[in-house]
């Protein structure tokens, strides 16, 4: 009970203050079980790395969230995920007014780029990937971890964007070649210095630069 009670002073959300579970994080807890328990049911011969759930789900329900707030959102025509052709595409970032000005951009187009930080609303959550996994499902490229790939399906769902400024009015901002559709909440915005850059040489493996050959494409190329 001891050991508990020292838990419960690191993780207040899973444990009150007797050492033992809310009742709320034992329904969740488990539900998660369940869930678990079909997942090696259904395949029953995948490494723990292949499969979609956490490996260590208990400590997963019991860490304290991150809780972040849009300063924006993405107006785009395209609505869809697609895996290419962002090529000669004009999106805007309508930052959230209630809480940003004219002010909040003063000076950023002074730069040529900025860098975009992005929630991938339309991941599923049930096909977050916490292994390894062909990109694209291309069986002639090969399985990369989640963290050596780009794919949607990552944990958090966070989306990283280096785009070109076309010009900044107001609370908008028109970027060329922004890679996330219609209504993405925008995390966070920065400008792009070469000094963040690589400061090395850089390389990559010949998978990646098949896969980016016709990434910024326009449409119907």
């Amino acid at each position: 009970m001891a050991a508990r009670a020292g838990h419960s002073k690191h993780h207040p959300r899973c444990f009150n203050g007797s050492g033992i579970a809310d009742k709320p994080i034992l329904s969740s807890l488990v539900f998660l079980a369940e869930t678990v328990a079909r997942e090696y049911e259904r395949h029953p011969t995948l490494d723990v790395h292949e499969r979609r759930i956490p490996r260590n789900p208990v400590y997963s329900f019991c860490m304290e969230p991150i809780v972040m707030q849009p300063i924006g959102w993405v107006r785009s025509s395209i609505a869809e995920a697609v895996d290419d052709q962002w090529g000669d595409l004009v999106s805007t970032i309508e930052l959230d007014e209630r809480t940003f000005s004219a002010e909040s951009v003063r000076g950023l187009d002074e730069f040529s780029h900025i860098q975009v930080l992005f929630y991938m609303h339309q991941a599923s959550p049930e096909k977050t990937l916490t292994g390894a996994k062909h990109p694209r499902e291309r069986q002639d490229w090969p399985r990369i971890g989640i963290f050596a790939q780009r794919a949607k399906d990552r944990p958090n769902h966070i989306g990283l964007s280096t785009c070109r400024i076309l010009r900044v009015e107001g609370t908008r901002i028109w970027l060329a070649e922004l890679d996330a559709i219609d209504g993405t909440p925008v995390l966070d915005i920065k400008p792009y210095l070469t000094g963040f850059g690589a400061r090395s040489e850089v390389r990559q493996p010949a998978w990646s630069e098949e896969l980016m050959a016709a990434y910024f494409n326009p449409p119907g190329r």
